[in-house]
């Protein structure tokens, strides 16, 4: 073979070297392209070893190109996803020997310190003998695309349970009427909880009276294109009747309505609760003005029972002086009849300002009802019948007395209002259980268990305008003289005290009917008490102590009566001195509770400090901060209000001395 001529050699140099300046310019218009690309990009050979990256990914693993070039991903120094280096490492070995094309989403520290999302396309190449060279990667920040995906997800789901949780029915429609979205209160309202109505119109979900209606009210939304608030009037497929307020409001995409949305609130209920908060509104007025005149008629009480218990305390001792057949005698038996209708009417005041000192017990209701009946059958004329309609046995916290006190005050007015004509009183006792409903309707009434005791006349009835007064003190539509308008404001006092409610209705000639419920327990009676008709006497001697001279002389006398020994101060600071002079000398201290400078539960327990076994009686007119238990608590045998009569005095020292251990059980 001939050797090429010398021309043919330059020749194919020139074309050598115009082969690789074309190569050089095309690697530089390559390297050119690949930093001119503002998204990362790598080569890595068939190792993992960095061959090449542009300045976007040298910036974003913060290292110079030089520091990356020749190192594994691993290798790199001091890059802020170390920790995941292998990951990535072990990710393109893989793709290298399943060579293809593979697409990645991930999250990554960046060299700036920001966790950033980006997708990784990824992709092998050959060599020219066909082998796999290594691969190529490019890496496209999707960061803020991950954001608005996340935000409008986060919207989706808050719109969502926004709607799902929203009390009332919520509902959205197309420009066709038809349903496209609806919240669950909505299929609960319309008692579709299993169908649900989406892509329905009205007239195959309601009645055609509603999805008229329905259809004209939307109707006029999109014609004018603005919100409107309408009041509705549908039937549920129920057949229930029920009054809406629906907003309807077009929704607008582009400046052009593609869709209607609507919330619903019920508002049937709203006159039924507006007249509800109208009555508790009233409830409390009359409590409020029941408290302050309670407070008013217990300061009254206080000063009216001392001046009483001297009335019938003298009273008695000149009945005790006096012989039977004296003239002046009949005089002082009046006097002391008219203080003690005084008494208990000053007793019916402390029962309505709740400040009368009661022993409350576990009492059957249908006992004490019977035989008040008893005593009214005899006063009531034979043109009235009486009808009792007892069916239950049940059992209240109360004091008997003041079972006592309600059925007498009911059934006199009952008999009143039925005066000169025929009637019927009719008094009903059964158990019931009030539901939390009823209780909204009574200010501090709770559910539960109660006894309704009816009292229930065909009289003259209650005039509307009186309705709001009868319980008033001192209210009275009787003629002056028959009556004091004391007793249903001392029912009303007893009935709240307990923890019960009174209602009344009644009619200008249809009669009246009050029902009273009292809260039921769960224990067994305590029997009923029967006072003993001796009056007992003894011999001990009583240290006796009231601010006013008058209290202490005639207690002194009243004991003398019953043959004790009496020995009288005037303030607690005396008696006190006296007392710590001779502790063992009194046998029982009688101490009025409001005195000035020391009062009597204070001077009761400076003596038990030095004496703790001295029977103490505390007694005044009127137990403000201070009941039974309280005096109990702090040592003192007895509680009593004023005033003392001769036997309630007798009775209550031979109680207190002949207790061992001084407890009035």
């Amino acid at each position: 073979m001939p050797s090429p001529t010398n021309e043919e050699l330059q020749q194919e140099i020139a074309e050598r070297r115009q082969a690789e300046a074309a190569l050089r310019a095309s690697e530089a218009r390559f390297r050119l392209l690949i930093e001119t690309i503002p998204n990362p990009v790598f080569f890595k050979d068939d190792k993992g070893v960095f061959l090449g990256c542009n300045t976007a990914y040298s910036y974003t693993v913060g290292l110079p190109k030089e520091k990356i070039i020749g190192r594994r991903l691993v290798d790199l120094p001091g890059i802020s996803f170390s920790d995941m280096a292998e990951h990535y490492h072990r990710q393109d070995l893989a793709l290298i020997q399943k060579p293809g094309i593979q697409t990645l989403e991930e999250q990554m520290i960046y060299a700036d310190g920001a966790m950033r999302d980006y997708m990784l396309f990824k992709a092998t190449f050959r060599e020219d003998d066909g082998k796999v060279g290594g691969l190529v990667g490019i890496m496209l920040d999707i960061t803020a695309r991950k954001k608005i995906e996340k935000e409008l997800k986060e919207s989706q789901n808050l719109f969502n349970a926004f709607m799902q949780h929203l009390p009332g029915p919520a509902f959205m429609k197309d420009l066709d009427g038809r349903y496209i979205f609806v919240n669950r209160a909505f299929s609960e309202f319309v008692g579709r909880q299993a169908a649900s109505p989406i892509g329905m119109r009205d007239d195959q979900l309601w009645d055609p009276e509603t999805a008229t209606q329905l259809q004209a009210n939307e109707a006029a939304v999109r014609r004018k294109k603005t919100a409107a608030s309408i009041m509705e009037t549908i039937h549920l497929p129920d057949r229930r009747k029920r009054y809406l307020l629906t907003t309807r409001f077009p929704i607008f995409e582009d400046n052009a309505m593609t869709a209607l949305g609507g919330v619903v609130i019920d508002i049937t209920e709203r006159t039924e609760a507006a007249q509800q908060r109208r009555q508790l509104e009233r409830q409390l007025q009359q409590a409020q003005k029941m408290e302050a005149l309670g407070t008013l008629a217990g300061g009254v009480a206080h000063d009216f029972n001392n001046i009483l218990a001297a009335v019938i305390g003298y009273t008695q001792i000149a009945l005790a002086d006096l012989p039977k057949d004296s003239a002046n005698r009949q005089y002082l038996e009046r006097v002391l009849e008219a203080g003690e209708r005084a008494s208990a009417l000053v007793k019916q005041i402390l029962t309505f300002s709740r400040k009368s000192e009661l022993e409350p017990q576990p009492v059957q209701v249908s006992i004490i009802v019977k035989e008040v009946l008893k005593l009214v059958r005899a006063t009531l004329p034979v043109t009235i019948d009486m009808v009792q309609n007892i069916k239950s046995d049940a059992v209240v916290m109360a004091d008997p007395i003041q079972i006592h006190q309600v059925m007498m005050n009911l059934c006199a007015n009952a008999g009143y209002a039925m005066r000169g004509k025929e009637g019927t009183l009719t008094v009903s006792l059964e158990d019931v259980v009030l539901d939390e409903n009823f209780s909204q309707q009574h200010v501090g009434l709770k559910p539960g268990a109660y006894l309704k005791l009816s009292v229930t006349d065909s009289g003259v009835g209650i005039a509307t305008e009186h309705l709001g007064r009868i319980f008033d003190p001192f209210f009275t539509t009787k003629p002056k003289g028959e009556g004091t308008g004391m007793g249903l404001s001392v029912v009303h006092g007893i009935v709240t005290g307990l923890g019960g409610v009174v209602t009344v209705g009644g009619a200008p000639g249809k009669g009246a009917r009050f029902d009273l419920y009292l809260p039921v327990v769960q224990q067994a009676p305590v029997p009923m008490k029967r006072p003993s008709s001796a009056l007992p006497v003894g011999t001990e001697r009583i240290l006796i102590v009231d601010d006013e001279p008058f209290q202490t002389d005639m207690l002194k006398h009243l004991l003398g009566l019953l043959g004790y020994k009496g020995e009288t101060c005037n303030n607690g600071t005396e008696a006190l001195a006296l007392f710590e002079k001779q502790p063992g000398a009194f046998d029982l201290v009688i101490t009025d509770l409001m005195m000035p400078g020391m009062r009597g539960d204070e001077l009761a327990q400076r003596m038990l400090a030095v004496r703790p076994d001295l029977p103490i009686i505390l007694c005044t007119g009127y137990g403000e901060n201070i009941n039974a238990a309280t005096a109990e608590a702090i040592g003192i045998r007895a509680f009593i209000l004023k005033p003392l009569t001769m036997e309630v005095l007798a009775q209550l020292i031979r109680r207190v001395l002949d207790t061992p251990d001084g407890a009035d059980k």
